[in-house]
């Protein structure tokens, strides 16, 4: 009752010996699985909905939460940038030519490009021939970027509409 949430307790057992009762074996608690970042309601559900997955997965598998955001991003630039280029890398590249965009979402886009990148392509250190993994805080970092995204092209403007329409009225 204090926390609001669901909270669902599993038991394993197995039935006693007479018929009559069962004997418990192992319990645990079932925790379901929800994002925790907040998505902007004016974000369109097709992006949302992979940000959202993409933040409840963060945890597991920043591999897989990196290589979501990406898709998240090549959708986001193509659809709302027009940047109809093939490929991802060119659709960041043109994002970052154009000086007209915040410098600091160019400069970020660069190094989200090869965060994701190593969730989606394994790489491996030339030096030492490991596998370079996704971190956890830079997953999280490319969620942070898509925020940034979203600010720039759908959150923001809805924004200034809506109080220009509420200055017309």
């Amino acid at each position: 009752p204090m926390c609001n949430h669901i909270i669902l307790k599993a038991v394993r057992s197995r039935r006693s010996r007479d018929g009559m009762g069962y004997t418990s074996l192992d319990t645990w608690y079932v925790l379901p699985r929800r994002a925790t970042r907040r998505v902007d309601p004016t974000v369109p559900e097709q992006y949302a909905k992979d940000y959202r997955e993409a933040a409840a997965i963060l945890g597991d598998s920043p591999k897989a939460s990196a290589a979501l955001s990406r898709s998240v991003l090549a959708d986001v630039l193509k659809e709302k940038g027009n940047y109809n280029h093939f490929k991802l890398s060119s659709r960041i590249d043109a994002f970052i030519s154009d000086r007209t965009k915040p410098r600091p979402l160019r400069e970020n886009l660069h190094y989200f490009r090869e965060i994701a990148d190593f969730g989606v392509h394994t790489q491996k250190d030339e030096t030492t021939g490991v596998i370079i993994d996704v971190s956890p805080e830079e997953a999280e970092w490319c969620l942070e970027v898509l925020d940034r995204l979203f600010d720039y092209y759908i959150v923001g403007p809805a924004r200034d509409e809506t109080v220009r329409l509420a200055f017309d009225e």
